[in-house]
């Protein structure tokens, strides 16, 4: 038997290939964000396996709060928490620090950046992805963008915009939870772009400048 996990967003595009039938015959399932409950139940069963091994309620918690309920980011978590520990070399009991749980969040959240979120931007066009930059910089504090306020920072009407708002919601890396309003589906996205958008800037001007 062979269980493969990965992101969702490529699949369509990597059954098509001829040496991929294997894919289209094997059960495909989707999974969503776990909730609060859920994602803490998994930490906790997750770590209770592991002999000898502590995580308190409050470290349990953060680590809940940085995985959004995500089903990848836990298990990187996971591992990069467990990673941490090993390097550390705990002997046969050890109970998980505040500074380790900071490092597995940081390092997980890289990795996460690296293989989820730039690969997911490479494959956007470039109309979506600006739409992506100005709705994370139009986000209110309920993480809310108005559609109006994204068309004035693209400098076209807001018909302009409603391919690209459908092509994204089509494939999930935004949802329209209310009239006029977006929101981002994919965590650490709406600062991923921001950060993208500002290393792109900066090759740009590299390259003008011939460094």
């Amino acid at each position: 038997m062979l269980v493969v996990a990965g992101l969702p967003y490529a699949y369509s595009d990597i059954i098509k290939h001829e040496g991929c039938t294997y894919l289209r015959r094997a059960s495909h399932e989707e999974l969503g964000l776990f909730t609060w409950e859920e994602a803490d139940e998994a930490f906790k069963k997750m770590f209770s396996a592991i002999m000898g091994l502590k995580v308190d309620e409050e470290n349990i918690k953060e680590l809940n709060r940085a995985s959004y309920g995500h089903p990848y980011i836990m298990q990187l978590l996971g591992y990069h928490l467990i990673q941490q520990i090993n390097e550390q070399d705990p002997g046969k009991k050890y109970k998980v620090t505040e500074k380790d749980i900071r490092k597995a969040i940081e390092y997980a959240v890289f990795a996460y950046e690296q293989r989820a979120l730039k690969p997911l931007l490479e494959e956007i066009p470039n109309n979506e992805k600006a739409y992506l930059t100005k709705m994370s910089e139009a986000l209110d504090a309920d993480r809310l963008s108005e559609t109006a306020e994204i068309a004035r920072g693209m400098g076209v009407s807001q018909n302009r915009l409603s391919r690209p708002r459908a092509y994204l919601i089509d494939q999930g890396i935004i949802a329209a939870p209310e009239h006029g309003k977006v929101m981002f589906c994919i965590p650490y996205l709406a600062d991923y772009v921001k950060k993208s958008d500002s290393m792109a800037n900066a090759v740009k001007v590299a390259r003008q400048r011939k460094v």
